[in-house]
Parts: C-alpha cells; sequence; structure tokens
C-alpha cells in the first residue's frame, strides 16, 4: 500500500471549529490581547476601546508557525516568548470563519505592550476552554482534527472522526479500537468535503497540536468497501499540511494516522469529487411521514435530473431495493446548483426502522449519475 508521509516541523495549523466566512480583505490590523499561547497556536481577543479584555466572546485563535514576530523592543521573537496578557498588533487577510474561536490566517505579529497587573484573563473562568474531563468519551483531551477549505470569498472547516487511538498523559492512559474503517455504516456517517464548482485550491488539515509525523492515505469509496486498505490508493498529493482532491470524480475514504510524544491517533473523513450530491437528516422519524431532502449540482451548469425517488433498504446481504408504489411521469426536470425536494414515506408499503439509502438519476454529458445518501428510519 502506497503511503504519503509528511513530517511537521515547526509547523502547527490553525485550530477552528466551524463553518463559512465573508468576503476577504487584502490586509486588516488587528490590537488584541493573547489569552493563551501553545506552541505555534494562540488564543486573543480584539481590544475593547479602553485597551482591555474581559470577555470571551470574540475570541479567535491562529498559528503564528513562520511568520515574522516582534517584541515589544522591535527584535525578533520565537513563539515561545508570546504570553498570556501581552498586547500585540497583527496582520492577518480579512477572513473570521464563522466558528467559535473564529479561525484567522496571520502574517504578522508585534507585541506592542502588556496588560497591567490587576488583569484578570476571561479564558480562566470561561468553561468552553476548560472543560471537566468527560469519563464517559474515550476521546476526551485527545487532539481533534479538520479539514480546511477556502474559495475566493468564504472559508470552512470540516471535523474529522476519531478511528483507534492509544494516548498517555498526565497519568491518563487511553486506548480505543474503533469501528472505522471497518465498519461500512460507520464510514456512512463520515462527514464529507465536497469539491466546489470552478476552485482548485488546496484542503488543509487542521490539527489542534502539532503532531511529530503523519500519514495521509485516500482510498475510492467502493474499491474499499470491496478490498479494505489493499484496494489501490488514490493520489491525494500531499505538501506539507496542504493536499488535493484526487484528479478522477467519485467519492473517497480518507485516514490520517498521527503521532506525538504522548501516543497515536488515527482519523477518518471523506472526500466527496462527485459532480452531485444528496442530503438529509441523518434519523427521520417514521411519524413524520415524509423525509427532506437536498440535491447539490457541482458542475457549474444547469443540468437535467429525473426526480423519481429510488430507496433501498439494508438487509444482511446488502441493499433491497423497494417497490415504489407512486406514480411519476418520468420526464428529466432541470436541475439547478441546489434543488429541494421532499419525499413520502407513505410511497412505499410497510416502511419499518431500519437503514436506508435514497438515491435519484442525473444525466450530465451522456453520463447518468445516481448520487445518494444513507439514513435511519426511526
Amino acid at each position: 500500500m502506497k503511503t504519503i508521509r509528511s513530517v511537521l516541523a515547526g509547523i502547527f495549523a490553525v485550530f477552528a471549529l466551524g463553518a463559512c466566512g465573508g468576503p476577504a480583505e487584502t490586509s486588516v490590523i488587528m490590537e488584541a490581547t493573547i489569552l493563551r499561547a501553545e506552541g505555534d497556536v494562540i488564543l486573543l481577543a480584539p481590544n475593547e476601546e479602553d485597551g482591555s479584555v474581559t470577555t470571551t466572546a470574540h475570541v479567535c485563535s491562529t498559528s503564528v508557525a513562520d511568520i515574522p514576530l516582534t517584541g515589544e523592543d522591535g527584535s525578533a521573537i520565537a513563539a515561545e516568548d508570546l504570553a498570556p496578557g501581552q498586547i500585540v498588533s497583527l496582520e492577518y487577510d480579512g477572513y473570521i470563519r464563522e466558528s467559535y474561536p473564529g479561525g484567522i490566517t496571520c502574517s504578522r505579529l508585534a507585541v506592542t505592550g502588556r496588560q497591567p497587573d490587576s488583569w484578570e484573563n476571561p479564558i480562566d473562568a470561561d468553561e468552553f476552554f476548560n472543560p471537566a474531563p468527560d469519563p464517559s468519551d474515550p476521546y476526551a483531551g485527545l487532539p481533534t482534527l479538520g479539514i480546511e477549505t477556502r474559495t475566493a470569498e468564504t472559508a470552512g472547516y470540516t471535523a474529522a472522526s476519531y478511528g483507534s487511538a492509544s494516548w498517555s498523559e498526565n497519568g491518563r492512559s487511553t486506548v480505543v479500537d474503533s469501528a472505522l474503517p471497518s465498519s461500512g455504516e460507520a464510514r456512512e456517517r463520515l462527514a464529507a468535503v465536497e469539491r466546489q464548482a470552478g476552485t482548485e485550491a488546496p484542503l488543509r488539515l487542521a490539527f489542534s497540536r502539532n503532531p511529530a509525523e503523519f500519514t495521509l492515505d485516500c482510498w475510492e469509496w467502493d474499491a474499499f468497501a470491496a478490498e479494505g486498505t489493499e484496494a489501490a490508493p488514490a493520489d491525494c498529493s500531499l505538501d506539507g499540511l496542504e493536499f488535493t482532491f484526487p484528479g478522477r470524480e467519485g467519492k473517497y475514504l480518507c485516514r490520517v494516522t498521527a503521532g506525538w510524544p504522548e501516543g497515536d491517533v488515527t482519523y477518518f473523513f471523506a472526500l466527496d469529487a462527485s459532480p452531485f450530491s444528496l442530503t438529509l437528516e441523518e434519523e427521520i422519524p417514521l411519524e413524520d411521514g415524509e423525509a427532506g431532502y437536498t440535491l447539490f449540482n457541482r458542475t457549474g451548469e444547469e443540468v437535467s435530473a429525473l426526480f423519481i425517488p429510488t430507496l433501498e433498504k439494508q438487509t444482511g446481504d446488502g441493499w433491497e431495493i423497494l417497490p415504489l408504489k407512486a406514480g411519476f411521469c418520468g420526464v428529466r426536470d432541470p436541475f439547478p446548483a441546489v434543488h429541494r425536494g421532499t419525499v413520502s414515506l407513505d410511497w412505499w408499503e410497510n416502511l419499518e426502522p431500519g437503514r436506508y439509502r435514497l438515491s435519484f438519476s442525473v444525466q450530465w454529458e451522456g453520463e447518468d449519475y445516481r448520487p445518494s445518501c444513507t439514513f435511519s428510519l426511526t
């Protein structure tokens, strides 16, 4: 199996938890106070009019790896010289991801002063940043991983799912054997990073803690389902923390294995490079009587679709197509960038709780596509 390996040396990813942002400006200056500094990552909050910071409502997170850092006297400093309470002037690209903390990409930072000795750091009393360990969560306290995406106008973040882990820190040891990637149902529940029309911008791995090394492996979705890790790998062209979608259309399973002195953690996520995709709620109560769905067209063109649903039920032998009792005209309709609709559960006989797959037929450039999505009826 081909493995792409990258060793991080003084590189750290922006820590963020959320999704999108607005148009970027060329350069923005922020006057802020550092609330927490851990390695190459700092948490900071914009200063209020009087220069103080008393709340964590507008906390931002940024990496300071490989950017110019200067102290109060104008001389160069290192990341380890940054500390809570320092007042800084920083330059960034105008993006603030609509998350909490809001992730920004800093290009220059200068320490300009310090909060007074009487200043109380608001982050110390914030339970969000100082959560009590959850004894029921085997992954509590482990580093997180997300995938950052960016277009000309937006930035986004998709959280990867944990796989197996072996970790020992502060007298606490954790060993987790995960259902990923062997469980098909667990794979279907993975969050997917979707390719956006009109952009080939690279993706970025965003770790919350700097790993000593990591590997990235990708496989075609259906090939992995049939052959597991023995399937031929897909090339994601890893360069440092950045990587690209595979060249071929389709859906892919990706695994990141990262190592720290405290242990190793694996993460999984999906890449969807298909021109079309379908989404709906993960769990739908039978008593609702219907299921709303959204179809996405990422070709940049208006295509035609046959909005006749196909519903399959998962059984011990695979997927069984259920007879559709409702009548449709069979005429294709225009399919713009987004199409939203609803299917009635009465269109199929005797539905019961279980795992199902919904799909539609889409035609583009002489080829037939069938975007699908799995869900549970409860």
